[in-house]
């Protein structure tokens, strides 16, 4: 079941609230279909169980946006993001989850910045376009900082040297040519590694 379901309504912002999921079954606090332009701001969200989501957005949610909202979940995603959703920021959030992934999403033209996340993310590309996000080092994954570099569009040529990766919470690359790392170091413990032309993360 949902906490908070929206479903084929444009426009809908949550805001200032505390939300609690707490069935036995699988649980989406928020979960939103054919809803463009919705805003998650400033919200406390508790989906506590099993295969658990604190925000499921599917089937052509657009322009999502989800800002400073504490979010705890259960062994499921704090976010979860299917394929169709298009345009999506995801700013200022604290993930706290069990689980194997912190958000999950299959989408087009992300914006992640300064997110604070127990767990790693996990990205889908269906194709390179697919990859264009901006997934910055200020956002956190076990309190170290992440290096994610998505899209051929925007990184063809990346050159690394001497450098200490796992000094990062997550590193990945998805549909990136020409990548060249040379006299770095992968040892250390509490980082996530991906280097792929599809799916990379945890």
């Amino acid at each position: 079941g949902s906490a908070v379901n929206v479903g084929g309504y444009d426009g809908i912002t949550i805001k200032n609230c505390m939300i609690y999921e707490y069935n036995t079954a699988t649980t989406y606090a928020i979960s939103a279909s054919s809803a463009d332009s919705l805003i998650v701001y400033n919200n406390s969200i508790y989906a506590d169980n099993s295969n658990s989501r604190a925000i499921s957005a599917s089937t052509s949610t657009n322009d999502f946006n989800a800002t400073e909202n504490t979010m705890v979940v259960g062994s499921g995603y704090g976010i979860y993001l299917t394929n169709f959703a298009y345009d999506f920021i995801l700013i200022n959030n604290t993930i706290n989850s069990t689980g194997s992934s912190s958000v999950y999403f299959y989408g087009v033209r992300g914006v992640v910045d300064n997110n604070v996340f127990q767990k790693p993310l996990t990205i889908v590309c269906g194709n390179p376009s697919w990859c264009d996000h901006s997934i910055a080092e200020d956002n956190y994954v076990n309190n170290k900082p992440v290096l994610i570099k998505t899209g051929p569009a925007n990184f063809n040529d990346l050159a690394y040297d001497n450098i200490n990766f796992s000094d990062y919470g997550q590193v990945a690359f998805a549909y990136v040519s020409r990548l060249n790392i040379t006299n770095s170091n992968f040892t250390g413990t509490g980082t996530t590694y991906g280097v792929t032309g599809g799916l990379f993360g945890s």
